[in-house]
C-alpha cells in the first residue's frame, strides 16, 4: 500500500511554537500554553508558510494529546475528514486520505504541554504521559515510558542488523547538526560521535542524545 502512494502527496507548509520562549517561561517557572494552544501557535505559523487560505484545508489530523473535535473548532476548520494518529501514522494516512479522494489539504497538528505540565516519564511515579498513553500498564516489566520500550527495539535490531553504537549515534549527531543550523532550535551545539558515546545511557542501548528533553527517564 505504502508504494502506491509514493508522489501522492507534498508538504506546503512547516510551522511550530516558540520553543526558545517557552523554554525560558518553563525555567521560570511559568506555564504559557496548554497543549491546544502549542498546537494553535505551529498551525498559524505552518499556514502562513503554505501560502494558502484556512478555507483550503478539508482534512485534519491531530496528535493523541488533543481531542480532534476541539482543534478543528478553536482553529476555525470546517473539513470534511479527519481523526486522530501519532507523528508517523499521521501522515501515512493523509496520503491515504488524498489518494482516495477523501480529502485534498490535510493540517496535521500537534500540541505537547508536558514538560511545562511536569509529566514525570519513567521510574516508579511515572505517569505515563497521561491517559492517551498505555505505557503505564507496561510498569511491571520496567516498560515506563517510551526511552524503554524504544530501547529494547534498538537492542533487536543491532542484534539482527549489526549495528554498532557508533553508528546509531551517526543519527543523533546528524540530528545535532541541522539543530544547529535552525536558529529556533534550543540545543544547537554541534556534538560529535565521540561526545554520543561518552555520553551516559539512559536506557542501554540508547544515550543521553537519543532523547529529546521531555523524555529523560528510563
Amino acid at each position: 500500500m505504502t508504494g502506491s502512494l509514493s508522489g501522492v502527496a507534498s508538504v506546503i507548509g512547516i510551522g511550530q511554537s516558540d520553543w526558545v520562549g517557552d523554554h525560558s517561561c518553563v525555567r521560570a517557572g511559568e506555564r504559557p500554553h496548554d497543549s491546544y494552544g502549542y498546537g494553535a501557535q505551529a498551525f498559524l505559523s505552518a499556514l502562513a508558510d503554505s501560502g494558502i487560505a484556512r478555507d483550503e484545508i478539508d482534512g485534519l489530523i491531530v496528535g493523541p494529546t488533543t481531542a480532534y473535535e476541539r482543534v478543528g473548532e478553536l482553529l476555525g476548520l470546517n473539513v470534511r475528514w479527519g481523526g486522530q494518529a501519532d507523528a508517523m501514522t499521521a501522515v501515512m494516512e493523509a496520503c491515504m486520505a488524498i489518494h482516495a479522494g477523501l480529502a485534498s489539504v490535510v493540517a496535521l497538528v500537534y500540541g505537547n504541554d508536558q514538560r511545562s505540565a511536569q509529566v514525570n516519564y519513567g521510574g516508579p511515579d511515572a505517569q505515563g504521559g497521561g491517559a492517551f498513553l498505555a505505557y503505564v500498564y507496561h510498569a511491571p516489566w520496567g516498560f515506563t515510558s517510551q526511552g524503554a520500550l524504544y530501547a529494547m527495539m534498538a537492542r533487536r535490531y543491532m542484534h539482527e542488523r549489526g549495528l554498532t553504537e557508533a553508528e546509531l549515534g551517526e543519527v543523533a549527531v546528524a540530528q545535532r547538526l541541522a539543530a544547529s543550523r535552525n536558529p529556533r532550535a534550543l540545543m544547537r551545539k554541534p556534538i560529535t560521535v565521540e561526545d554520543y558515546l561518552a555520553s551516559p545511557f539512559i536506557c542501554e542501548p540508547l544515550h543521553l542524545f537519543d532523547y529529546c528533553l521531555i523524555d529523560l527517564r528510563p
